[in-house]
Formats: C-alpha cells, sequence, structure tokens
C-alpha cells in the first residue's frame, strides 16, 4: 500500500520448474507467472512491480493428477515447507 505502483505480480525463475521437471505452461524472460498477483480494484490496464520469488511453492499449479502426485511427493520428501 505504501508503493506507487497500483499492482504487483508474482513470478517464478525458469531455473525452480526446470529443478523440478515442471512444464511450465507460460514463460516471460524466464520467468513463470505464479497466480499470485496484488491488484486495486479497478477494472484498467495497471502500472504494475514484479515480485520475483524463487520458491517451488509458487511454481505449483495443481490442475492434473499428475500435479497433484508431484505436490504430494514434494511434501513427502519435506521440499514444501509448511504455510
Amino acid at each position: 500500500m505504501e508503493n506507487d505502483v497500483d499492482a504487483m505480480s508474482v513470478l517464478v525463475p525458469i531455473s525452480i520448474f526446470e529443478e523440478y521437471g515442471i512444464k511450465p505452461s507460460l514463460v516471460f524472460d524466464n520467468l513463470v507467472p505464479s497466480g499470485l498477483n496484488i491488484l486495486l480494484s479497478r477494472n484498467e490496464v495497471q502500472n504494475e512491480e514484479k515480485l520475483i520469488i524463487p520458491q517451488i511453492e509458487l511454481a505449483l499449479n495443481i490442475n492434473t493428477t499428475d500435479d497433484a502426485k508431484l505436490a504430494y511427493l514434494l511434501s513427502e520428501s519435506n521440499q514444501i515447507h509448511d504455510v
């Protein structure tokens, strides 16, 4: 709220996806949108800041049984931290 920018997108480096064998659906400049965004409620294009967080938790987008299996395996091996 103290920033002059209206929006923030959270991105994960492609290296995290490569490390865990995850194929991202969209890549921009070696960064993958995490799906976590912070916006002011307006119906217009907003200036945004990019927050890059290299964590597997933000790389997971569970849409398929394979995605769920990967999340389970990472959780069981303590590679995903409790939130």
